[in-house]
């Protein structure tokens, strides 16, 4: 297994590229070759200003806070804030 993120692993098969697996319960989440995850996973996505205190407040409606979580153990996978409309990150650690 190689190290994705802090929270994903990329299995190794002989032959082929493997699959991205939550690295707490090994539950496929898509194959490496898509390198799509987010889309694959439970999405949670509110505005920023309910989630994160006072300082946050006047933020408006169109700045969110997404977070990831594994589709099998509930386990976050990640989270990032965006504007409305704009395409999930795609960002990874190789180790």
């Amino acid at each position: 297994m190689k190290l994705y993120s802090n929270t994903i692993i990329m299995s190794e098969e002989k032959g082929s590229k493997g699959d991205l697996l939550c690295k707490k319960c090994e539950t496929v989440l898509c194959s490496s070759d898509s390198q799509d995850w987010k889309s694959n996973v439970v999405l949670d996505e509110r505005p920023l200003k309910e989630v994160a205190g006072k300082a946050y407040s006047s933020t408006g409606e169109d700045v969110l806070f997404r977070q990831f979580f594994c589709p099998d153990c509930g386990g976050l996978l990640d989270s990032e804030i965006a504007l409305k409309g704009e395409p999930f990150l795609k960002d990874r650690v190789w180790v």
